[in-house]
């Protein structure tokens, strides 16, 4: 009867074991694996903008909570978020010269995912007109119109 109960307890710890390790997986595949995104900042001529702020927030229900922002490119132009749920975002990107870049949809997979963000010279849109009004001009002799002066005497 011992032995019957001995040789019962030995073949139960491996079942045990190897059910405890079926649950674990299980539960590893339930839950998202975590990603990060590494975001390359440029401009157009390719070369690398550190300092550049970057927003991330999330675009669709599964990632509606996440929202980061002010996260700022280092010498490299180089961002790095971290711990981020796989699922599909919109990253913003804005360094003063330059025009705000939005990406509206940044896909994110599980694991390491990489990303170029180019910006564009902002445009200037001013104009700047010279002249003179009439208030000045009237009061000031030397703006007087100057005529010519013909003369007959050849």
């Amino acid at each position: 009867m011992i032995r019957r109960l001995l040789i019962a307890c030995v073949l139960a710890v491996p079942l045990a074991g190897g059910i405890a390790a079926e649950a674990a997986a299980a539960d590893a595949q339930q839950r998202p694996q975590a990603s990060s995104l590494r975001i390359t900042v440029k401009d157009q001529s390719g070369a690398v903008v550190p300092g550049a702020l970057v927003q991330i927030k999330g675009a669709e229900d599964k990632t509606a909570a996440v929202s980061m922002s002010d996260l700022a490119s280092d010498r490299q132009g180089i961002v790095t978020a971290a711990d981020l749920m796989p699922g599909r975002y919109t990253v913003q990107v804005a360094f003063s010269g330059f025009e705000t870049l939005v990406i509206p949809d940044v896909r994110v997979r599980a694991g390491e995912n990489r990303r170029d963000a180019v910006l564009a010279i902002q445009k200037l849109d001013e104009s700047v007109s010279v002249g003179r009004d009439k208030a000045t001009v009237a009061s000031d002799p030397s703006a007087a119109p100057r005529r010519a002066g013909i003369s007959a005497d050849v």
